[in-house]
């Protein structure tokens, strides 16, 4: 197959950080195009085999408005797949999600997006419009069952669930339950409307009431750090809260960490529960839409699951972890080994066959 991913960037993001694990796997056996509409810096590494077409950036950065930023990318989109002819489109992202659907239903390509947020947060009337055209698309990849069933039965036929991998060097790193620091940890992008650091900071007051001796650290950084900090003043725990920026060595970092907590409303799939859960942390985590965590932690299982929202009831499942520390092993010892059935390998062998299937069709079309 000729293949051709297409995404808003190659930056940081959970979204472009998959693009890229499954494009570079899916380059050592077939032709690997990838267009990039290069609205931020690349940060990701690409395999050699790939070709790569990067939108010029001076066009990106507000040189057009948004109406015309759109046309303009269609019509590079559009280019590409004209010169290139590729067997398929696989996007990434709402916008080249949507472009990729038109340029593929005008090219007579068929079109796979991947869905990587929770639809049931995007109601504008235009992610009301980009959902409508996701729906004529050939197929899709979700992340969760949850978030598959917000579109039609049509293409939910035409779908498959496929999980974000555990990458194999997270395997090389594994939690030290007695010697970790006597702290919980949370990473993520500052953005309280999704993140909800806020519930984690009215749950560690009441973790630090009973035990002064634990900190809560957190690492990332974003637009409402000053709104959290500003919190943790107000309520009077912000000798105890550690706002410890960004780091290259997240797991190295996060595994000093005694308890692993994530207090989203809503998420795709979280990449960093993932994470934490491959190295062997006890983790805590609220039922955020549309399922990714209840999902990952077998709904209880292997890890604590919290009602979204509930500050006391995230503080009660944190207390439980410190009251019970052969628990915390047994629950972490319980996530490693559940998140194997996330191994890369595996994972990519899903893309990978999915793919095959879409094309497949659209040969007999």
């Amino acid at each position: 197959m000729k293949i051709l991913f297409t995404i808003s960037c190659l930056s940081y993001g959970g979204a472009e950080k998959n693009l890229v694990l499954v494009a570079n796997y899916l380059s050592e056996r077939h032709k690997v195009i990838i267009c990039n509409f290069n609205e931020h810096e690349t940060k990701q590494d690409l395999n050699k085999r790939i070709k790569c077409f990067d939108k010029n950036i001076e066009e990106t950065k507000g040189k057009f408005g948004w109406i015309a930023l759109r046309k303009s990318q269609y019509s590079f989109l559009k280019e590409v797949c004209l010169n290139e002819e590729p067997d398929i489109i696989v996007s990434f992202l709402p916008i080249p999600n949507a472009l990729a659907v038109l340029c593929g239903k005008k090219l007579h390509i068929p079109v796979v997006i991947s869905e990587r947020a929770d639809p049931f947060q995007q109601l504008s009337k235009l992610d009301r419009i980009i959902h409508a055209i996701y729906n004529q698309a050939d197929g899709a990849v979700f992340q969760t069952n949850g978030a598959r069933d917000f579109y039609n039965k049509k293409l939910q036929e035409k779908s498959v669930v496929i999980p974000n991998p555990v990458v194999n060097n997270y395997s090389k790193i594994t939690h030290d339950y007695y010697n970790a620091k006597k702290e919980i940890v949370s990473v993520g992008r500052f953005e309280i409307v999704q993140k909800r650091q806020d519930l984690l900071l009215k749950a560690s007051k009441i973790v630090f009431k009973k035990y002064p001796e634990y900190k809560v650290v957190f690492w990332g950084d974003g637009s409402d750090e000053y709104r959290l900090k500003k919190l943790a003043k107000e309520l009077q725990i912000e000798d105890k809260v550690i706002f410890a920026g960004v780091t290259s060595s997240v797991l190295k970092k996060v595994n000093q960490s005694e308890i692993f907590v994530l207090s989203s409303d809503y998420e795709g799939i979280p990449n960093v529960l993932i994470e934490a859960m491959s190295i062997g942390m006890p983790c805590v985590a609220t039922d955020c839409s549309p399922g990714g965590a209840k999902m990952l932690l077998e709904n209880g299982k292997v890890g604590k699951l919290v009602e979204c929202g509930n500050y006391e009831e995230l503080a009660k499942k944190i207390i439980y972890f410190i009251e019970n520390r052969e628990k915390e092993k047994e629950y972490g010892v319980y996530a490693k080994k559940s998140i194997e059935r996330f191994s890369y390998s595996k994972i990519m062998d899903q893309w990978e066959t999915y793919l095959e299937s879409i094309f497949k069709d659209g040969i007999k079309r």
